[in-house]
């Protein structure tokens, strides 16, 4: 997804909504405080009469009006900016709160349940449609690793490195996130096996790219691939078809890694007669 991702778009939606929300605490503010203004006008133009034309008592009584209404206004443009400043407010932490349950807190990916939803429709979808649908599952070799040498801080930025590496990589149609510790899910509409197979590489090519110094890796991220594709499977089937292809991936050497010289049978040697 390009720029930013599935994620991000959510997370530009939120703010959105929050700042709609504020936009509209704004104008009922500057509404209450015009109306309330406008009161206070006609008390003074009408506690002017009393004074000009009132005896003594009457003018003591439309200036303590007059004071009790301004009071009055006072309280209620305060009690209103209050108001409508909390509900902006809220409206933002409904919003925060929306994005945190469907994001990977670190990554800010997709997390898991918002990709097997994403899942669901799409090989609907796919189905529906007659479409071609491609998924790639990904795994971040040598996490555990990186983790028992460096920390869990190193981990996590290494996991955020390729985080960024992803959206740099996938299309705005594309759906992908964090979906385990060291797995991560892209979903690919519309999408045959080749162009999967070529949107894989592309990731593999970016993740050894990458230059992490602290983490001292030489080859950048190393990844183990697993793709699937279908025009009429179910969501649980594709996805299962994509984890299979990762195991026989994992199986074999580094994506990088030269392919193995078979060794030849030694010939039996021939004895003299």
């Amino acid at each position: 997804m390009h720029p930013g991702g599935r994620a991000h778009t959510v997370h530009s939606a939120a703010i959105h909504n929050a700042l709609h929300g504020a936009g509209r605490a704004r104008t009922l503010r500057v509404s209450a405080l015009a109306a309330t203004v406008l009161a206070l006008l006609l008390g003074a133009l009408a506690s002017g009469e009393l004074l000009a034309h009132g005896g003594g008592a009457v003018r003591v009584f439309a200036w303590l009006s007059f004071g009790f209404a301004a009071c009055l206004a006072g309280a209620l443009v305060l009690l209103l900016w209050r108001a409508f400043t909390y509900r902006a407010r809220l409206e933002e932490l409904a919003s925060a709160a929306e994005i945190s349950a469907r994001t990977d807190p670190l990554t800010g990916l997709l997390n898991r349940a918002t990709l097997e939803e994403h899942l669901v429709r799409a090989a609907a979808h796919a189905r529906r449609r007659v479409e071609p649908l491609a998924v790639l599952v990904l795994d971040v070799r040598g996490l555990g690793e990186i983790n028992e040498r460096f920390g869990h801080d190193a981990g996590d930025e290494l996991l955020c490195a390729f985080a960024a590496c992803m959206r740099d990589a996938l299309r705005a149609d594309d759906v992908y996130g964090r979906i385990g510790e060291d797995e991560f899910l892209v979903l690919l509409p519309g999408t045959i096996r080749v162009q999967a197979e070529i949107v894989a590489e592309r990731l593999r090519a970016l993740a050894a790219e990458i230059a992490l110094p602290s983490l001292a890796l030489p080859r950048g991220i190393e990844l183990s691939v697993g793709c699937a594709t279908a025009v009429d499977a179910t969501a649980d089937g594709i996805l299962d078809a994509a984890h299979e292809d990762l195991r026989r991936t994992q199986a074999g050497p580094p994506a990088h890694a030269a392919p193995a010289v078979p060794t030849l049978p030694a010939v039996p040697a021939v004895s003299a007669a």
